[in-house]
């Protein structure tokens, strides 16, 4: 049944998805094609500037309305009167969860990769393509050797479990506000908001304190080696703490919502 759910739930968020992202590229394209004919971007290339105007527009736009349309289209079938069908099926508020989440986490990379590819069209060439190939090659020689090793491991363990994070802050930040007897969708926005403002909190006083390390101690050290040893090591610190934070939100994420769901679902 949670493969038919995510089927269900792919074919229904991918109609209006896939023609928005259609439209970035097409603008790009457009963009790139303005480019050619006027010489690039400069003063007297009108139409080459309103093109870009444009593409960095609707680059923007789609990449928040995807955001909001994951939360929306989770909060208008779990939490309004479309939430009688949705909970009258044979399936759980797990399954509901996992088929939804699994969803929008893959529309929230499908939109990254078109957001790069977009800006990769209207600004790339073969010498930044060559650039840009020399650079990824000694960034991941640098963060996945010797010291650096634990380093690049935190920066993929951050870059794979953002999306997921991201997509359950939605889901409980919508759950909570379901709770409220009217504003639901502005509730949900203050919670959403809320959560934000404690993780940046915490982040700011993780950052202070090791801030407040490192500084200490290129005090005590003139040796540039040390100094850089140190650095990496807050950088760790402060990436493992990031890390941990988002386990806890993703974790208690999900099981508030899924609380939500089977035992204080509100649908008035």
């Amino acid at each position: 049944m949670l493969k038919k759910l995510f089927k269900y739930e792919w074919k229904e968020i991918s109609k209006s998805l896939i023609i928005l992202h259609g439209i970035v590229l097409l603008f790009a394209v457009l963009t790139r094609i303005s480019f050619a004919v006027s010489g690039g971007l400069n003063e007297n290339s009108t139409i080459a500037g309103l093109f870009f105007f444009l593409s960095i527009m609707v680059i923007g736009t789609a990449a928040i309305f995807t955001v909001v349309f994951i939360g929306y289209r989770f909060y208008k079938d779990v939490f309004t009167d479309q939430g009688y069908l949705t909970n009258t099926l044979p399936v759980t508020p797990q399954q509901i969860i996992i088929s939804k989440g699994l969803t929008g986490i893959l529309w929230m990379v499908l939109d990254i990769i078109v957001v790069i590819a977009a800006i990769f069209i209207i600004m790339a060439d073969k010498e930044t393509f060559s650039n840009l190939s020399q650079l990824m090659k000694e960034v991941i020689g640098y963060l996945f050797h010797g010291r650096s090793l634990l380093t690049g491991c935190l920066i993929v363990a951050t870059i794979v479990l953002t999306p997921f994070v991201s997509v359950l802050k939605m889901y409980v930040s919508v759950s909570i506000g379901s709770l409220l007897s009217g504003h639901k969708l502005l509730g949900s926005v203050g919670v959403y908001a809320g959560i934000y403002v404690v993780e940046q909190i915490i982040m700011i006083i993780t950052i202070a304190v090791t801030g407040n390390s490192f500084i200490s101690s290129s005090l005590e050290s003139e040796n540039a080696w040390e100094m850089q040893v140190t650095g990496v090591q807050i950088a760790n610190t402060t990436m493992i703490i990031n890390l941990i934070i988002s386990l806890i939100i993703f974790i208690a994420g999900f099981f508030v919502t899924k609380y939500i769901m089977t035992k204080k679902l509100n649908l008035q």
